[in-house]
């Protein structure tokens, strides 16, 4: 059975090495910025020559995340469905025949698609993303400029700080400047933005890499639901404190919505960025020899506060919520 402490494990294993890459790529525009911001220099040649490595570095970095996206997700959605398959294997209660072979399932035009939505939203996000972040970076830089063609007469105090790279004695200059919410990108390492949060780049590209694996593992369910004919899906649990996951956490829905003993499966896994819950086919064969099936019925329709599996559920009520 695949568990979300496995499934969460090869996640991580997979987006490490992209992690390490873009860390990389973030000390190299840190320290472009700073050798720019502590540079007293204010030709145009000179900003222009810090924008077009700027502007090196951002493609740099979304060249990375591209080809890792292009590589890794379609990897993840297949593993996905061997995993869910060997789930399916695991159990002695299912009477339900699949319909095609996993590797009939993968060739099928329907993954194709799948699989190709997953990666290209993914990019889309990315660089969309680091794409803001650079438009602040450039905002900054013109600030900059502008301030230190303005203030030609450096005093030797602020002059000195600059040729030392030392930002702090600078400030007296660039007060403005150093107050806006473009230097506090620069601050933090901050270099993409997605809508009023900004990221360190390692961690944006963690963050969509754990979304988009788990948007693959739903889509998977999904689609090995439909090839063992099932209607019904099981959300994974895993006592979550997390508010917006709690009604959803344990509970079965129907796919279709037209089986009344429990909810519509309207909304699936990841609930959040970086949600840990997942997407399960259930049958009613298997619940019905276990002798599940009211029980479960009673707890997706929020009817009893606990499922009768697993024995360690916590009810959201002894639960301290975020």
């Amino acid at each position: 059975m695949l568990s979300r402490v496995a499934f969460e494990a090869e996640v991580k294993q997979a987006y490490l090495p992209l992690t390490k890459r873009l860390t990389k790529v973030e000390r190299q525009i840190n320290k472009l910025i700073i050798r720019a911001m502590s540079n007293a220099k204010i030709s145009t040649v000179y900003w222009n020559g810090v924008k077009t490595e700027l502007n090196y570095l951002y493609a740099k970095m979304n060249k990375i995340f591209r080809n890792w996206a292009i590589k890794e997700i379609p990897v993840g959605y297949k593993r996905n469905i061997a995993l869910i398959q060997k789930r399916i294997n695991a159990s002695k209660t299912i009477l339900n025949q699949a319909q095609k072979t996993a590797s009939q399932l993968l060739s099928s035009n329907a993954s194709k698609q799948i699989v190709n939505g997953l990666y290209r939203s993914s990019i889309d996000s990315f660089l969309s993303s680091s794409m803001a972040g650079r438009r602040n970076i450039r905002n900054l830089f013109i600030q900059t400029q502008q301030k230190l063609v303005q203030e030609s007469l450096v005093n030797v105090a602020v002059s000195t700080g600059f040729e030392m790279g030392n930002l702090e004695e600078a400030k007296s200059l660039l007060t403005t400047i150093f107050k806006s919410p473009a230097w506090d990108i620069v601050n933090t390492n901050r270099f993409v933005q997605a809508g009023k949060f900004r990221y360190k780049p390692s961690y944006y590209a963690e963050m969509v890499a754990r979304t988009k694996f788990h948007q693959a593992q739903s889509q998977a369910a999904l689609v090995q639901a439909n090839n063992y004919s099932t209607d019904l899906m099981q959300v994974s649990s895993h006592n979550t404190l997390t508010r917006i996951c709690i009604p959803y956490e344990g509970k079965i829905y129907s796919i279709s919505g037209n089986d009344k003993r429990f909810p519509a499966l309207f909304d699936t896994p990841p609930y959040h960025p970086n949600c840990l819950h997942l997407l399960f086919p259930t049958f009613e064969t298997a619940m019905e020899v276990q002798g599940t099936l009211e029980s479960f019925s009673a707890f997706s329709k929020g009817k009893i506060s606990r499922p009768p599996v697993p024995s360690g559920f916590v009810p959201v009520g002894d639960r301290v919520l975020n």
